[in-house]
């Protein structure tokens, strides 16, 4: 009797794409869907910090302020590494070099001569005041608090805090004033704007009317 022949078949079943397919040591979807949400709120911070800096720059101006020595200024305060005086030195001879007009107050850039002993308290205290101003921390550190030093920082700290509360105040209600007659401006320009608009539409129809009566009369 002939044997038959056993074939193998082998399996062409395809696998299911659609079962979850753990390819990655990633985060899963709600993670990452959490993670795009808490950065879109990031970026939206960022913007909004941005306009109300953009509008702080903008009302600074408007009260006279030069930005970009402002700038210059702060950049050298962020420097402390005591080349200040020799730069604007430099500056002022490079400017006597191009015959620019420099006036007697530069002398104030000489070496400063110092006499007689520091007052510490007063330096602590003036010091203070002008974290205070600035709405920083008093300085514990450097002017312990349980010396008599650092009480007259604390003094000019409380002081600064104060005229800070009565800047803020201004700084409020002049910004306030600012955005207010801006947008009494805008509005006067967008009613100049549609007034424009009505009566070039008013002219348009009365052409219009003209024209519908030109048969009539001939």
């Amino acid at each position: 009797m002939p044997r038959t022949a056993k074939i193998e078949h082998q399996s062409n079943v395809l696998p299911d794409l659609t079962a979850p397919q753990q390819t990655s040591n990633g985060p899963g979807k709600e993670d990452f869907l959490f993670f795009v949400g808490r950065l879109a709120a990031a970026d939206k911070a960022v913007k909004t910090a941005k306009d109300a800096r953009k509008k702080l720059r903008q009302f600074f101006q408007n009260q006279g302020v030069n930005l970009q020595m402002m700038d210059a200024a702060i950049a050298e305060r962020e420097k402390e590494d005591g080349t200040t005086i020799s730069n604007l030195r430099e500056l002022k001879r490079y400017c006597e070099y191009l015959s620019l007009p420099i006036g007697k107050q530069f002398d104030l850039f000489d070496a400063p001569v110092t006499s007689g002993a520091i007052d510490y308290e007063q330096q602590a205290f003036e010091e203070g005041r002008e974290l205070g101003i600035k709405g920083l921390n008093a300085d514990d550190q450097k002017w312990l608090p349980t010396t008599p030093e650092g009480q007259a920082h604390q003094k000019g700290w409380a002081d600064g805090q104060a005229v800070l509360l009565g800047k803020l105040k201004s700084l409020e209600d002049g910004m306030s004033e600012a955005e207010r007659a801006a947008e009494a401006v805008k509005a006067a320009k967008e009613k100049k704007k549609a007034d424009r608009a009505a009566k070039k539409a008013a002219k348009s129809d009365d052409a219009a009317a003209e024209e519908e009566e030109q048969p009539a009369l001939n």
